[in-house]
Order: C-alpha cells, then sequence, then structure tokens
C-alpha cells in the first residue's frame, strides 16, 4: 500500500495534549494529514490553498484551556464537534465554531452519493496507537497477534504508523499472515484517502483506547472495539487512553449506531455544503485568502515552517514546547 524509509524521518510528531499545559497549540493553516487537500477537492479545486484559521490535525478528548493564549484571534477556530467548541467556548476562547472533521469531505469525495457498497468487507483492521515525541511506543507483538486472532474475525490488516516502521519487528506479523500497511506520513495529502479507503475494506476494527482512526472505522459502520492496552503489552500511553466515557467501545459497535456515535465526535451535524465551506475558509475572498496566505508565514516565523508541514524536528519541537509554557 505504501512504500517508505522511515529512517529519513524525524523522531517525533505533535500531539496538542502532550505539550506542557494539555491542548495548547494548534498551527495556522497546517496541512497534515490531507486534510487541506480533502477540503479543497470537495470544494471543487484541484488543490489545497491557504486556510484563513486553524483546524486541529487529529481527535482528542477535550479542549484545555491554554488554548485562548493564540495570538491572532481574528483568524477562526474550526473544531470539529460540538463538545470542544462549547468548551472553548467556555474557556473565553473568541472567534471559534465547527465544521465537522475533515473525514466526512474527504469520505463525499471518495463516494458522492453517500452510499458504498460494504458486501465483500472481511476481516479486522487493527490500529495500535503510535509512538509520538520523546515517547516510543512499543507492544508485545507476538502477544497482541495472539489476543486479537482469538477475539476477531480474520483476515487481518495492521496499520503501522509511519514513525513506527523502522522498530517494528515485521517478522511476527508475517509468520501470522497478516498483512502490513501504513498510509503515508502526515505530510502525504492522499493520507485520509488512502486511511479510508483501506479500513472500507474491512468489517471490524480495533485499537488499544480511543483515538482518530477509531472515529473514522465507527462513521464508515465497521463493527469497531477498543481493548485494555494492557492486553497488548503496550508501554507509555498516551493520556487519554484509558478514557471511560465511551463503554460500547469496550464490548463493540458498528453499523448505524457506531456511525451515530461517531458523528458525536466528528461533528457530522455541522458539515457544509461546497459553497458555504468556500466561504467559511475564506477561500472565495480575494482578501481572506491574501490575508490567510499573510498568517501562514508569520505561523512559520513563530514556530518553523516545519511544523506547519508536518515535518517535525528536535529543535522546533523544543521551541513549540517553550512558547506553549509560556
Amino acid at each position: 500500500m505504501f512504500s517508505h524509509n522511515a529512517q529519513n524521518d524525524p523522531p517525533c510528531t505533535v500531539h496538542q495534549q502532550d505539550l506542557k499545559k494539555g491542548t495548547a497549540t494548534l498551527i495556522a493553516d497546517n496541512g497534515w494529514y490531507g486534510h487541506k487537500v480533502a477540503l479543497a477537492h470537495y470544494c471543487g479545486l484541484q488543490s489545497s490553498r491557504p486556510i484563513y484559521g486553524a483546524i486541529p490535525h487529529g481527535w482528542y478528548p477535550d479542549v484545555a484551556r491554554p488554548m485562548g493564549q493564540r495570538k491572532v484571534k481574528s483568524a477562526p477556530i474550526f473544531f470539529w464537534n460540538r463538545r470542544h467548541m462549547m468548551q472553548a467556548q467556555n474557556f473565553g476562547v473568541a472567534n471559534v465554531q465547527s465544521i465537522g472533521a475533515p473525514f466526512y469531505y474527504a469520505r463525499r469525495n471518495l463516494f458522492p452519493d453517500g452510499t458504498w457498497d460494504t458486501s465483500d468487507r472481511a476481516g479486522t483492521f487493527v490500529l495500535p496507537s503510535h509512538s509520538g515525541e520523546g515517547i516510543r511506543r512499543t507492544y508485545a507483538l507476538r502477544r497482541m497477534i495472539e489476543f486479537v486472532g482469538r477475539n476477531y474475525p480474520p483476515p487481518f490488516t495492521v496499520s503501522i504508523y509511519y514513525q513506527d516502521l523502522a522498530t517494528t519487528d515485521f517478522s511476527a506479523y508475517r509468520d501470522a499472515g497478516w498483512r502490513v500497511v501504513s498510509s503515508g506520513t502526515r505530510m502525504d495529502p492522499m493520507f485520509m484517502y488512502r486511511s479510508i479507503a483501506e479500513m472500507s475494506r474491512h468489517s471490524a476494527f480495533v485499537a488499544d483506547g480511543p483515538q482518530t482512526g477509531l472515529w473514522y472505522a465507527a462513521a464508515l459502520g465497521l463493527q469497531v472495539s477498543t481493548v485494555d492496552p494492557q492486553e497488548w503489552g503496550a508501554t507509555n500511553l498516551w493520556n487519554y487512553s484509558a478514557d471511560t466515557r465511551w463503554p460500547q467501545l469496550a464490548s463493540g459497535i458498528g453499523g448505524a449506531a457506531a456511525q451515530d456515535l461517531a458523528a458525536e465526535e466528528l461533528g457530522r451535524e455541522f458539515v457544509l455544503e461546497p459553497d458555504q465551506l468556500m466561504g467559511t475558509l475564506g477561500w472565495d475572498s480575494p482578501i481572506k485568502r491574501s490575508a490567510a496566505w499573510a498568517l501562514s508565514k508569520v505561523s512559520d516565523v513563530r514556530h518553523g515552517k516545519s511544523i506547519r508541514q508536518g515535518n517535525i524536528t528536535s529543535r522546533n519541537l523544543a521551541h513549540l514546547k517553550k512558547r506553549a509554557s509560556q
């Protein structure tokens, strides 16, 4: 599915919840995981444009207070769902609104009529949580493989985050007859499209906790579930891995019920029509397009261009954490 030399990549990624003060930083106009490309395609554009504002690059449980510390408050924060928008407003964050997750726009691009063939779905898509800046996530792979094999329908596909490719023991998966895929780097504009296409081939999904990919799978109607990370011998858990707000996930949920649950997290109710999205993102206004370009340059000066584009280095990660702590 994807060929990649992980040795050439930086060893870290920014997740808002891992900064010192919680969900503190959203990089204006970040183009991670193909979000901007999917939004542009939905609007009938051939390529992405700078956005006058910021969109979270992934799902997280809650918004933390430091979000209100951003400097350019005239540029909106486009949250995915109602809970995050209301939490931000309660913290006094100015100029926020929800537009739904970029996932919904990407799905519409792939399935314009809103339906997709599920007759040949089979097997389980496994998505272990990935490593991050200063944290190397590890698993007891053969223990994990055995656990999944006992509890979920075959055949099995595991998706490995690109930063974990270099440290993964692929022989354990090969010996068990599993497929191994990766959706690309966070800089790859096709990342989300690949993820949706691959998940859509399966009937079940399992992860070691609530995460972005799980909600995507649920929105596609897969039978989704979570397991205790300790069942897989996981180390260095994200701080929301044990969140218990979604008890349905422990026992498994699928079909329309899964889609409805995902709709709350991904903000399906806020999805806009193409002309509305064009206006909201400032793409139909020469003034806002110029302002968006200028804002992206300001962000590059403050944080480094590589962060906005998703290419994180140890130096600019330290710089970002320092700014978040101020």
